[in-house]
């Protein structure tokens, strides 16, 4: 490229160089051919041969300009002074001759002069704009990366929600108080969302001596004869070992020699603990032993802690309220659950948000007037609101009771107070549309419903939900009906 402008420059100097020549030249044969009485146009007002030199030095610059100049004053000396050098042998110049041929010099560089300096600016000009190309093309490119880079943000962000979102649309099978059924759940959840072949699911349980022992209670691609031999593996572990004092999950790349250690028998891959909300007591583990490698992201890893972080809550729900499933976990009337089950599930649902950072909703409907209604019609319209509930509904959502026969309640998982607002309004749609009529005269059912999202506090995230959390929370929401 620069060797291509110097051959260019090269070619426009003797191109000026040649131009000047050509014009002087075809001034010297007017001059020759069609004017008589003068030479060099002496004697006229404006001399022709000022005209080369202005056109040249316009186009061309300075070493054009001059070059011109020097070409006009010699035609003009040459012509002015060659008789009395023929005569006298030497040149003789008057005054007048002098003045034309300084102003052709004149003339030359000043026009020279000023055409350099505006190449100059031009050439300033150039360099600059070349330099703001430079920058916005920088600017580009640091856009584009920016736009890639936000790209694939979203892409991770959506991928994120997009897994939470199905994990809990699986998560159905650890929704039960029933021990031996979540065992076996939880071994589904995993295998359903990582693919794996092998998984154990192991609880700790004293023995006789009052140290705790390995127990394992569901697995799948094993054997039941190969429990024992599981349990003693188990026992020997140190990535187990590890994964239960520091309390967090543990992959194959944190125990990466064991792994060449163990027989492909049980390849411990994936390792998350699971403990007591309340106490903080291990309880168990849960461990991967054959999935793809490449299902073993950050991403997935979060999903694993998500789902031993429900299977423990479940398992310490279950036995905690053993006897609230038998008679007091549902409400007989509307079909939904009661309030007590209710109090339950939104302390470990507010646990969940807070540990995990992410939305949490519920929504409080109340009949008004239902006092007035008669026993039958308030037994037919619990019905009907309990069918609706359970109606526009996820399966992960939890319809109940509240603290009034009056007061429905609904717990909605991964739920911003947007998302509840648009169930609210599909709720209203659907008890407006049975046009039910509870009272003795032609009143119509009137009902108050509110969504209220949870918001946990940016410490409150390795904070266990207390009761008085609860509370609170119940608390907004239920001034949140009452203004509403």
């Amino acid at each position: 490229m620069l060797r291509k402008d110097a051959i260019r420059n090269i070619f426009r100097v003797w191109m000026s160089y040649i131009e000047a020549t050509l014009a002087i030249a075809v001034l010297v044969a007017v001059d020759y051919f069609l004017v008589s009485g003068s030479v060099a146009f002496k004697g006229w007002p404006v001399n022709p041969l000022i005209f080369p030199v202005i056109f040249i030095s316009s186009n061309y610059g300075m070493s054009a300009s001059i070059f011109s100049g020097l070409l006009a004053s010699l035609y003009y000396l040459y012509c002015v002074t060659l008789e009395d050098f023929l005569l006298i042998g030497k040149p003789n110049l008057a005054f007048d001759d002098k003045v034309v041929v300084f102003g052709f010099f004149l003339t030359s560089f000043i026009l020279g002069h000023i055409h350099s300096s505006y190449l100059e600016k031009i050439s300033d000009f150039d360099k600059e704009n070349d330099e703001l190309k430079e920058k916005f093309n920088n600017l580009q490119i640091h856009n584009d990366v920016i736009e890639k880079a936000n790209k694939k943000l979203e892409k991770q962000i959506v991928n994120r929600f997009s897994s939470i979102n199905r994990l809990y649309g699986i998560a159905g099978y650890l929704d039960s108080l029933d021990i031996k059924t979540l065992y076996s759940g939880a071994i589904e959840v995993v295998k359903q969302f990582f693919q794996a072949e092998k998984i154990c699911l192991f609880r700790l349980v004293k023995d006789d001596s009052g140290g705790r022992i390995f127990q394992l209670k569901a697995a799948t691609g094993y054997e039941k004869n190969d429990y024992s031999r599981l349990e003693i593996i188990a026992g020997k572990s140190a990535m187990i070992e590890r994964a239960l004092m520091d309390r967090k999950v543990i992959t194959f790349r944190d125990g990466y020699e064991e792994i060449l250690q163990n027989e492909s028998f049980f390849r411990t891959l994936l390792v998350a603990p699971l403990f007591e909300s309340s106490s903080g007591i291990n309880t168990g583990i849960m461990v991967i032993s054959g999935l793809p490698v490449l299902m073993v992201t950050a991403t997935n890893i979060r999903a694993f802690a998500m789902i031993a972080d429900w299977t423990a809550r479940s398992i310490e729900k279950a036995e905690r309220f053993e006897e609230l499933r038998n008679r007091e976990m549902d409400d007989e009337i509307a079909g939904i659950y009661s309030f007590q089950y209710f109090i339950a599930r939104i302390q470990e649902e507010m646990s969940r948000s807070a540990r995990h950072d992410l939305p949490l909703s519920i929504i409080l409907l109340e009949i008004l007037e239902f006092d007035k209604m008669t026993p039958a019609g308030k037994k037919d319209l619990s019905a009907i609101i309990g069918a609706v509930l359970m109606f526009v509904t996820r399966s992960v959502d939890i319809p109940a009771r509240y603290s009034s026969e009056s007061i429905f309640s609904l717990i909605l998982p991964v739920t911003d107070e947007k998302g509840a607002d648009v169930l609210v309004k599909k709720l209203l749609n659907n008890i407006v549309s049975y046009e039910f009529k509870p009272f003795f005269d032609d009143r119509e059912l009137k009902v108050k419903v509110i969504s209220h999202e949870f918001h946990s506090r940016k410490n409150q995230i390795n904070i266990s939900i207390t009761e008085s959390d609860v509370q609170k929370y119940l608390e907004c929401a239920e001034r949140k009906l009452r203004m509403g």
